[in-house]
């Protein structure tokens, strides 16, 4: 049996007028055929922008919907006998399609601190349990029960210091439409704030944190929306920590340099790689050796909140390589511009969170670093020719 409602266009209600007719021809002639009902079960009435009301009836099989064309615009009921003799049996056919949102982008930030995590349930308490969405074929949004799920990391298994979650919806009733997660989906980010503990002896972390955006704008030279991208990593990857240690004992360090490059940090820097300033002039070499695509990409990003998403998921991408790679860089652009882009956006020089600590004047290290970045560059075309 297929429902018409209100929403169908005037052609596709004549197309079924057209099939109620040929069904009655058939019956008539070859005295068997589908059973349609009587004329007065039917009223054509011309799309106004109504609400989805009930307008027709026409009996037939979840096939006969491809044959009107109208698959899509009316809701497809499938009509069979009983086998408990109770009469006939009414099953719906397809699924809702979802293809839009009321609210998009961040919904909200909920925020705790280091060894207060709180549970999945806890945290689904606080999230909204329906959600505006658009169908296909309507004008006005529908408000549906919504779950949500962490994006790309398990949450109760793991303890990052960042998350977010996107919605679900019952898969018997409804499919999502493929939507662009940055631009068109709400999200919920969770933030564990690492930055409210002194995590290492010399300065607490958002002093580390003021150091490495000097550090990245003054020296590496990358615009506002470029360092929030690396500031971005570098919390994910051990909240400023510089004794940070991960993966089992083979990572140290604020970007968690991984084996073979903790054993170059500690050639590099042997005197001072435990600490700021040495682990991010071995940052510097990386940077200007092995990943120097990676600079130079960051020094292209707009200085928006855009270029800050966009820095952030290049340098997760090209840069940190973890686990997860693809997910984690959404991730971490997200935390660039919905946290960092807001904090450094507006600044114009880079403030410490603390006047007792001083960030050093990285004047000494910026001479000759025109120089030093051409022989660089000298020498890697020589090798690529060589």
């Amino acid at each position: 049996m297929f429902r018409v409602f209100k929403k169908c266009s005037l052609r596709v209600c004549a197309l079924a007028v057209v099939f109620l007719f040929a069904g009655i021809a058939a019956e008539a002639l070859c005295g068997v055929g589908l059973h349609v009902g009587y004329a007065d079960d039917f009223e054509v009435i011309p799309d106004d922008g109504a609400s989805d009301e009930e307008i027709g009836i026409v009996s037939g099989s979840a096939d006969d919907a491809d044959v009107l064309g109208i698959e899509g615009l009316i809701e497809v009921v499938d009509e069979s006998s009983d086998s408990s003799g109770g009469g006939s049996k009414k099953e719906k056919k397809g699924k809702y399609l979802i293809v839009g949102f009321e609210s998009k982008g961040c919904l909200s930030s909920i925020h705790f601190e280091m060894g207060e995590k709180p549970s999945l349930e806890q945290l689904r308490a606080q999230f909204p349990s329906k959600l505006s969405v658009y169908l296909m074929e309507e004008k006005k949004p529908h408000s549906i029960d919504v779950t949500w799920n962490s994006y790309s990391d398990d949450y109760s298994t793991t303890n990052l210091n960042y998350y977010f979650f996107t919605p679900s919806f019952d898969p018997d009733e409804y499919e999502m439409q493929v939507l662009d997660i940055q631009k068109d989906m709400p999200y919920i980010e969770v933030i564990q704030d690492a930055v409210s503990y002194e995590m290492i002896e010399s300065a607490p972390p958002r002093v580390n944190e003021a150091e490495v955006f000097r550090y990245c704008t003054s020296v590496l030279r990358l615009n506002t929306a470029a360092a929030c991208g690396v500031l971005a990593n570098v919390y994910c990857e051990s909240g400023f920590r510089t004794n940070a240690i991960g993966d089992g004992g083979t990572s140290v360090g604020i970007c968690q340099w991984h084996n073979s490059r903790w054993t170059n940090l500690r050639h590099y820097a042997p005197d001072d790689w435990e600490v700021l300033s040495g682990q991010l002039r071995f940052l510097k070499k990386e940077l200007r050796g092995g990943y120097r695509d990676t600079l130079k990409y960051l020094r292209n990003v707009p200085d928006t909140a855009q270029g800050a998403y966009d820095a952030a998921y290049y340098w997760c991408m090209h840069y940190e390589m973890p686990d997860k790679t693809e997910s984690r860089s959404i991730t971490r652009g997200y935390l660039a511009q919905n946290t960092y882009w807001e904090r450094y956006g507006s600044l114009k020089r880079p403030s410490c969170w603390d006047g007792e600590y001083e960030l050093p004047d990285y004047e000494e290290e910026m001479e000759g670093q025109d120089e030093t970045e051409a022989e660089t560059e000298a020498e890697t075309e020589a090798e690529a020719e060589a």
